[in-house]
């Protein structure tokens, strides 16, 4: 009886303990519906979610798409005027460059053409003052040896030692003419003792000559340093020069010549009648071959001289030396 009443009891425990675990089985049952109910109305959410999220996704996409679109076209629009705007600063530049082109070559054609005028210019110039300094020159050099007294002394000795031998010549001839054979011996040494005379005066000629010639080389290393008008002032000062025995026959010479000669225009040849020591006597007999000889070249200033002459002796007043 105890084992039955312990196996009801036992039994009764279980009853009781299978209904509790059923209770917890219903329990956990609805706990997991309502679980799974959740993660439906979850998944459902989520479905929506992304529903949602990818028509905003897609609204973005078409979104930025049609941005891009529009910053392309636009992108497009800008590079299309940049780019007529380049073509047209090409063309621009071309023209321009073609117009400068054009306007050097014609620059070019005249500034050449002025390049060649002022080098033809300065050619002229060049040989027109190197004319000038050769003249300049010249001039000074002719009268650097009229104004030289050793040249002018040896061109007066050489000159009447032609002369005494032209007259020995027609004496010569004469004398052979009347077979004087001792004269023509005589006039055979004096000859050859002119002609010695003649050839050494040839020589001091010759070598005075180069002196004055070495003073003008000398003269012309000077000029190249850069004086303007050198020949030009070289030549005033020598005529503004004169020696002191030339000075001393001038004031040695007859006023009453110096008067003729002023008032005929020949002042400049009073140094050539004080050096040839003329006085009023032998000035009033002078013709025409006479100031020729003497150097007055210039045949109006010569008959002026001459004139004036005739006039003294016509009007009969006194001469004052």
């Amino acid at each position: 009886e105890e084992e039955k009443t312990e196996f009801l009891n036992y039994l009764k425990e279980l009853e009781s303990g299978a209904t509790s675990l059923l209770t917890q089985l219903l329990d956990y049952n609805a706990k997991a519906k309502e679980t799974e109910h959740l993660l439906e109305l979850m998944e459902i959410e989520r479905l929506k979610e992304d529903n949602w999220f990818k028509v905003r996704w897609d609204e973005l996409q078409n979104l930025r798409k049609q941005e891009i679109l529009d910053n392309m076209e636009m992108m497009l629009r800008e590079f299309d005027k940049m780019e007529a705007a380049r073509v047209d600063t090409e063309l621009d530049k071309d023209e321009t460059r073609r117009d400068a082109l054009e306007q050097d070559d014609l620059d070019n054609g005249q500034i050449a053409s002025l390049i060649s005028f002022k080098h033809l210019e300065h050619r002229q110039m060049v040989g027109k003052l190197a004319k000038e300094d050769e003249l300049q020159k010249a001039a000074f050099e002719a009268l650097l040896y009229s104004q030289d007294s050793a040249h002018s002394r040896i061109r007066t000795q050489i000159t009447l030692i032609e002369s005494e031998l032209a007259q020995i010549t027609a004496i010569e001839m004469d004398q052979r003419a009347k077979r004087v054979a001792h004269e023509i011996n005589v006039m055979a040494d004096q000859r050859v003792a002119l002609s010695a005379m003649l050839s050494q005066l040839l020589e001091e000629k010759e070598m005075r000559q180069n002196e004055l010639k070495k003073r003008l080389v000398e003269m012309e290393l000077q000029r190249e340093e850069g004086q303007q008008d050198y020949w030009l002032v070289q030549y005033q000062r020598l005529l503004d020069w004169k020696p002191q025995s030339l000075i001393d026959r001038e004031s040695q010479l007859e006023v009453a010549v110096k008067d003729i000669l002023i008032s005929a225009g020949a002042e400049d040849y009073i140094p050539v009648f004080a050096r040839n020591r003329f006085t009023i006597e032998t000035f009033m007999t002078l013709s025409d071959a006479d100031l020729r000889q003497i150097g007055i070249h210039e045949l109006g200033l010569r008959r002026s001289i001459l004139k004036h002459i005739d006039m003294q002796q016509l009007s009969g007043k006194p001469v004052f030396v």
